[in-house]
């Protein structure tokens, strides 16, 4: 991933059929964000967050009171219900 930030400017990422997920791979897309971030680049869903990831990311606690950036990457703007 870091290799795809130093080649480009944004970096889409399709996670529509992750099924089975567990909180490595939200800190890794939270550091690739970061750092693009930090480089003035962009790492973004292709679609809105699935059904696991949504389910992880509520037990984690990060739909307690996501920032609009938070809800922009997940959920293209809008939590789910």
């Amino acid at each position: 991933m870091l290799e795809a930030l130093e080649a480009g400017d944004q970096i889409e990422l399709d996670v529509t059929d992750v099924s089975d997920v567990d909180l490595s791979f939200v800190q890794m897309l939270h550091a690739a964000r970061e750092q693009a971030r930090r480089s003035g680049k962009t790492v973004r869903l292709r679609a809105p967050a699935g059904d696991a990831i949504v389910a992880l990311l509520d037990r984690a606690g990060f739909l307690a009171a996501p920032t609009p950036d938070d809800l922009d990457f997940w959920f293209h703007g809008e939590c789910p219900q």
